[in-house]
């Protein structure tokens, strides 16, 4: 019998671990994606009227971000995807982005609204900011 208990409390324990490195693994992934092609994105999103008005304020991004980063030297690219909400409702946004000369560049940003029947053209290519 206490030796059952001792492999269970070994169990448990090998379990507890695995999850604080599963949740710290999943920590860093979603630091590196949450950069600053990340924030842009974010930042155009919130302060434009129609997502404004058909979201409500304040407009608040999930936790899970999808996607890819990829930085080499001053250059780059990003493909983002990630949810936000406000207190009328909720959509998706998709970003893309490219890094020139170490800085990034907003290239399209759309974003989804659930439910609507069109989607949000929030930065088309060819658009500056």
């Amino acid at each position: 019998m206490k030796r059952d208990i001792k492999w269970l409390i070994i169990g448990l324990g090998i379990a507890a671990a695995l999850m604080a490195v599963f949740v710290l693994f999943v920590y860093f992934v979603m630091s590196l994606v949450k950069g600053e092609a990340y924030d842009l994105s974010l930042a155009a999103v919130s302060k434009h009227a129609a997502v404004q008005v058909l979201l409500g304020e304040p407009i608040e991004p999930g936790f899970l971000v999808l996607g890819n980063v990829n930085i080499s030297g001053p250059g780059g690219n990003a493909e983002l995807q990630y949810s936000i909400s406000g207190p009328k409702g909720e959509g998706t946004v998709f970003a893309y982005a490219i890094r020139d000369t170490g800085e990034w560049q907003l290239q399209r940003v759309v974003v989804d609204i659930d439910g609507a029947h069109e989607r949000l053209q929030i930065i088309a290519p060819n658009d500056s900011l």
